[in-house]
């Protein structure tokens, strides 16, 4: 049942939800309430610190960041303030993907390596060389990709968002991987648009195993998983559409 709340009326005990967005929009409106509130989970993700980070810097009071427990005190309203946000753990994971997808060598600038560390750490098990600096990863692959089992789970898991862009990469792997999605149910839509590139990929509940290494080649798709297939193939689907799947319940 979807409840609409004020955040005046916000106050009490909460436990964050799986979802990220929906554990930034409880965070905000209880600094914008009235009442203290106190937000537990078993490991809050970076991005959910930045976001304390950023609503203290308006004027909110809000501790416990890097702690399993958030207290906020609300104030009522916010003020303006300087905040640099931190760079995007997903966006710098698919060019990561890209890079392996490719056979390609890609230094990925701006960013926080220690928050891309589940990707790293499949990739390297996948064959693909991850070099880390302070603040920027070079990505390369000379050899065949590898297969995996990849299991989704809140942070400090592997994230669900980059596990479509791994699904991809595992449909040209050499050998059987196994995908199973903990997070979200309907997450497996692309597996249609990737089977009309080649790819041989069986569905199996909230599990996919991309069966063996094909040759993809071009197709018309409607795209939900970024040019990586296009990319992978080197050559030029045509897509017909583009949006991205949010499916989620």
């Amino acid at each position: 049942m979807n409840r609409v709340v004020f955040p005046g009326a916000l106050s009490g005990q909460f436990r964050a939800p799986a979802s990220k967005s929906h554990a930034h929009r409880l965070l905000i409106c209880a600094a914008l309430g009235c009442a203290p509130v106190t937000v537990s989970c078993d490991t809050f993700s970076d991005d959910i610190i930045a976001t304390i980070d950023c609503l203290n810097a308006m004027g909110a009071k809000v501790s416990g960041a890097g702690t399993d427990v958030i207290k906020v005190r609300g104030v009522g309203q916010l003020k303006g303030g300087n905040y640099t946000i931190i760079p995007d753990q997903i966006e710098a994971g698919s060019y990561m993907v890209a890079a392996a997808a490719t056979g390609g060598d890609v230094l990925v600038k701006n960013v926080t390596p220690k928050h891309l560390e589940p990707i790293t750490a499949k990739l390297r098990r996948a064959g693909i060389e991850v070099e880390e600096f302070d603040d920027a990863v070079r990505v390369r692959r000379t050899g065949d990709i590898l297969p995996l089992k990849i299991n989704t789970m809140p942070h400090p898991g592997f994230p669900t968002d980059m596990q479509p862009l791994m699904g991809v990469l595992l449909s040209v792997a050499k050998g059987t991987s196994t995908v199973t999605e903990s997070v979200w149910d309907n997450r497996f839509r692309y597996v249609d648009e990737l089977r009309k590139m080649g790819a041989v990929v069986q569905v199996d509940g909230q599990r996919i195993l991309p069966l063996r290494r094909m040759a993809l080649f071009p197709a018309y798709i409607t795209i939900q998983i970024g040019g990586i297939p296009g990319m992978a193939i080197r050559m030029e689907p045509c897509i017909t559409a583009i949006f991205q799947d949010i499916s989620r319940t």
